[in-house]
């Protein structure tokens, strides 16, 4: 008869954790890849609705208007201050939570080259992408508790 082997309490810890660790790992790439494909394929702005349950990041200052672009449809959520959104352009990407007091900035991930600078006025949100003279200009306000973009490229 085969002799079972026992592990000891911190070893089965220990393995646990890895198992864990491991499908975090996973499902965190495996999202992180789908929304590269999803950008990929469009090619030009476009508008990723992700569900976040992240407290969002105190806004940063911001004024200034500028011509609507693209608007994105509202989406279902029982919690809407926990839908962000990520606006995607040549000059970077934008990431944004609607909050009490409108916009909340949650990120900014500018392209190769590119530099940003950001700022809050009258509840919106502006984010400027700058690379030698071209510029790109995203303004976020909040529509029905979710962020919405506008863009001039």
């Amino acid at each position: 008869m085969p002799r079972r082997v026992s592990l000891s309490t911190p070893t089965r810890w220990a393995a646990l954790w890895v198992i864990v660790v491991g499908l975090t790992c996973m499902l965190t790439w495996m999202t992180i890849m789908q929304v590269a494909r999803d950008v990929a394929m469009i090619g030009g702005p476009q508008l990723v609705s992700v569900a976040s349950h992240a407290s969002p990041t105190a806004p940063a200052p911001a004024s200034a208007s500028s011509p609507a672009g693209p608007t994105p449809a509202a989406t279902p959520s029982n919690d809407a201050a926990s839908l962000q959104r990520t606006f995607a352009t040549r000059a970077g990407a934008v990431g944004a939570a609607c909050g009490a007091d409108g916009p909340m900035l949650q990120s900014i991930t500018p392209a190769d080259g590119w530099q940003f600078y950001h700022k809050r006025d009258d509840g919106e949100l502006e984010v400027e992408f700058i690379k030698g003279e071209a510029k790109v200009e995203v303004k976020i306000s909040c529509a029905g508790g979710l962020p919405t973009f506008a863009y001039s490229d």
